[in-house]
């Protein structure tokens, strides 16, 4: 049987979709299923969602609802990182401090001064999560990382312990699929080529039918 934590589960729409992507798997019909945030309010709108999204599946339990982050972790062989330390206003200060020194900044969870404040808020937060996970997850246990900034923490967590720490975001998945509406074509006949690292990636080759699409983005853009 294979147990599943959600860490920071209050992530509401993030936690209902990925549920719901995984119940769709026959070899995941009887997981083990646990869910700890530090909200209660917010954890009792995931257990609600979630609660309706099990209905009339086998599971072999009831799925966990806790604000204990050690008895979610405990045995489990899959731990999805969804926290955001200090929630929104820290974000927001993110944005507002460099711009008020003349910075301009998109979202500023990742790259730039923003990126680097949400790096020096998370990564410690990160170190000790990963040394929970070696006492409580099982041996071979592995993370499946959302949090921002990605690369700095998935850098951080593998220099620093022995959890597989693997980041994973759908943002190139989602920038093609916008662009394939952008040009008017089948985002599933579409076939491209991306490299870099997380919000910071590069799209190398973009063809459809054999074409290269490069020339009409660009005539797009301009």
């Amino acid at each position: 049987m294979t147990k599943i934590a959600f860490i920071g589960a209050g992530s509401y729409g993030f936690t209902r979709r990925l549920v719901g992507d995984l119940l769709t798997y026959e070899s995941l019909q009887d997981v083990d299923l646990a869910f700890m945030d530090i909200d209660q309010e917010r954890l009792d709108r995931v257990e609600t969602v979630i609660s309706r999204l099990v209905t009339g599946r086998k599971l072999p339990r009831p799925p966990l609802f806790t604000m204990d982050r050690d008895r979610a972790l405990e045995g489990a062989d899959f731990v999805v990182n969804l926290v955001k330390i200090g929630m929104l206003p820290p974000s927001f200060m993110d944005i507002d401090l460099p711009k008020k020194y003349g910075l301009k900044q998109t979202i500023g969870d990742t790259s730039c001064v923003a990126g680097v404040f949400r790096g020096l808020r998370t990564i410690p937060w990160a170190l000790d999560f990963c040394r929970d996970i070696e006492q409580f997850c099982k041996t071979n246990a592995v993370v499946l990382n959302y949090t921002n900034p990605q690369a700095p923490l998935v850098m951080a967590c593998a220099s620093q312990s022995r959890v597989p720490f693997i980041g994973l975001c759908h943002s190139v998945q989602g920038t093609t699929s916008q662009i394939a509406h952008f040009l008017d074509v089948p985002y599933g006949e579409m076939t491209y080529a991306a490299a870099g690292i997380n919000h910071m990636c590069w799209v190398t080759r973009l063809e459809y039918q054999g074409k290269d699409l490069s020339p009409r983005l660009r005539a797009l853009i301009r």
